[in-house]
C-alpha cells in the first residue's frame, strides 16, 4: 500500500511530515508573533482583541480568582486572546 500525500503550501508532501512542517513554521514565527501583528494590523489587534475580551464577558471568580465558566481562551500556548 502506497503512503497518502498532501499538501503543504506549494508542495506535496507525505501526509506523516505535514504535522512536523506546520509545527516548524509556527516555532520560528512564534518569538515574533505579536510584533508581526502589530506591523500587520497597525495595532489594531490589541483592540480587537480587548473588545473581544470585553463582550464576551470574561471576568475572574473573586473568591478563588479562578477562572469562570464565562472564560475565553483560544490559544492557551501563545496565551493570545487569553483572560
Amino acid at each position: 500500500m502506497s503512503e497518502q500525500n498532501t499538501h503543504f503550501g506549494f508542495e506535496t508532501v507525505p501526509e506523516h511530515e505535514k504535522a512536523e512542517r506546520v509545527r516548524g513554521v509556527f516555532s520560528s514565527v512564534a518569538s515574533k508573533y505579536d510584533v508581526m501583528n502589530d506591523l500587520m494590523s497597525a495595532g489594531m489587534h490589541r483592540l480587537w482583541k480587548a473588545f473581544t475580551i470585553q463582550i464576551a464577558a470574561v471576568r475572574l471568580d473573586i473568591k478563588d480568582r479562578k477562572r469562570t465558566p464565562s472564560s475565553l481562551e483560544m490559544s492557551p500556548e501563545s496565551r493570545e486572546l487569553s483572560r
